[in-house]
């Protein structure tokens, strides 16, 4: 079930496996920032968005049998926006 969840929703984004887990790593901050009414800058949403990529990669490896040294850079993928969104609201070059 897990993975057919995954493959739909990977499926219904544009681009491969990589860029997939990019733009849903953006999705999900995105909705995590607005569930928390808060800024691009505020701690709790990129520490939110952290767990989730972990707990997604743990899934990925207990559920697709998917080694943990492969399941590193699909985290990066998952949280390299978000970071970088992050930082650049803590160094006050975005203002949203």
């Amino acid at each position: 079930m897990y993975r057919d969840v995954r493959m739909a929703l990977f499926e219904a984004l544009p681009g491969g496996s990589e860029a997939s887990q990019i733009y849903l790593g953006l999705i999900v901050y995105i909705l995590v920032l607005a569930a928390l009414r808060r800024g691009f800058g505020h701690l709790a949403g990129i520490g939110i968005v952290i767990l989730i990529g972990l707990a997604l990669e743990v899934a990925d490896v207990v559920f697709l049998r998917q080694s943990a040294r492969g399941a590193l850079p699909d985290l990066l993928h998952f949280t390299l926006t978000p970071l970088a969104l992050f930082a650049a609201a803590r160094a006050r070059l975005l203002r949203l």
